[in-house]
């Protein structure tokens, strides 16, 4: 009666630690760590598909994030993901891991929720700041490839799906009162423009 969906693994970040960045987010606080080598996670994941089993993959700096890639490109070794192998979180993703997405096949998971209202910390510095969530920039430059959201709960202390689905959309974030927290300039979605229509 015990069915197991997958394998949850994790590479940085968490309640625990700080993701994994290739910049700093506080002068003197390091780049964040990795939880385990590049051979580690590899073998990890290739032990998990070895016995059928799809991984989700716990990635939120872009280190991590590149990890996971590497680590899932290495058990695939060039065959489709049939297993639907997945990223969660990617919440800072440099612009050269965008496309890998498609081109290995990783399905991404992705906040809905951006925290305007609390946010986790300082602002990424301005020459990283696209990196940063950069939902809009991962659906352009993978089309067709099946992205999935998610709320994280219980971890954001709600579970409010409208609420996240509006922050997915506007970037703008609604407080447990209901007033809405503009996102900052830096992380506002530029409307793309309308399809022509048919005459």
């Amino acid at each position: 009666m015990l069915r197991i969906g997958g394998v949850k693994l994790f590479t940085d970040g968490g309640t625990c630690e700080r993701p994994a960045l290739s910049y700093e987010l506080r002068p003197g606080e390091g780049l964040g760590d990795l939880f385990h080598t590049q051979e580690a996670l590899n073998e990890m994941v290739l032990a998990a598909q070895n016995g059928g089993y799809q991984v989700a993959i716990h990635a939120i700096g872009d280190r991590a994030v590149e990890q996971a890639q590497n680590a899932i490109a290495a058990a695939l070794d060039g065959q489709p993901n049939s297993y639907r192998h997945r990223i969660d979180h990617n919440s800072v993703i440099r612009p050269d891991l965008l496309p890998r997405y498609g081109k290995i096949g990783i399905i991404p998971v992705v906040f809905g929720l951006y925290p305007s209202c609390n946010p986790f910390g300082p602002p990424p510095p301005p020459e990283y700041q696209a990196w940063e969530w950069p939902t809009r920039a991962l659906l352009d430059t993978n089309s067709g490839l099946p992205v999935a959201w998610h709320g994280d709960d219980p971890f954001f202390g709600r579970i409010r799906p409208l609420d996240d689905l509006y922050s997915l959309m506007t970037r703008n974030d609604v407080d447990a009162e209901g007033t809405i927290c503009p996102a900052p300039a830096w992380h506002r979605y530029t409307p793309s423009p309308l399809p022509k229509r048919c005459p």
